[in-house]
């Protein structure tokens, strides 16, 4: 039977029978089994006589919106799976940036230990190294003062021996003594004095 054998009084699109089940009361929009109800009781407001015909009629539309809200349900589940699974993969591919991120961190907190140890190294170094170094430097000092006062005391001593106003005066020749020829050089050196 085609579209136009129908009588007028029972054409109804299935929009006008989803409107109908959506403002249908809770009990009967969640039970498909009742949505025929609401069909029959359509055409009964049209004028269509209670019989078998309006019955069967009521019943395959009912059947046939049924169907589309089970596709139609279908094609959400899909979607809503295709959305979790994406939403599942974006969530790992987070999971994984921030697993990524994490081992970033951890390699540049151990090159940040091993510079601070690098660090702690050289200075230790530079430390020990300045240290030897001032130390050598005081030992070189501490020796001239030395070499300074050795040279002083003996200078002090020869000053005390040969008195004041002294030029590299010989001991005296005693008994028994043979007294120091001046050298060649000393003599020149006291005569040009």
């Amino acid at each position: 039977m085609t579209r136009k054998e129908i009588p007028e009084i029972y054409k109804i699109s299935k929009l006008e029978i989803i409107k109908l089940i959506e403002k249908a009361e809770p009990r009967v929009f969640n039970s498909p089994s009742k949505w025929y109800t609401l069909i029959e009781s359509e055409f009964a407001l049209r004028g269509a006589p209670r019989n078998a015909e309006r019955t069967l009629r009521a019943k395959l539309l009912a059947g046939r919106v049924r169907v589309t809200f089970l596709e139609q349900a279908k094609v959400l589940r899909s979607k809503d799976s295709q959305s979790k699974n994406l939403v599942q993969q974006s969530m790992n591919a987070v999971q994984k940036s921030l697993y990524l991120v994490q081992q970033s961190m951890k390699s540049v907190q151990q090159s940040m230990n091993s510079v601070q140890q690098s660090m702690k190294s050289i200075r230790k170094s530079v430390d020990s190294q300045s240290m030897d170094s001032i130390q050598r430097s005081i030992n070189r000092i501490q020796k001239a003062v030395d070499l300074i006062q050795e040279e002083d005391a003996f200078e002090e001593a020869k000053d005390a021996r040969d008195g004041p106003g002294t030029v590299n005066a010989s001991p005296r020749v005693g008994p028994g003594r043979k007294g120091k020829k001046w050298s060649k050089s000393h003599r020149s050196n006291c005569t040009s004095r």
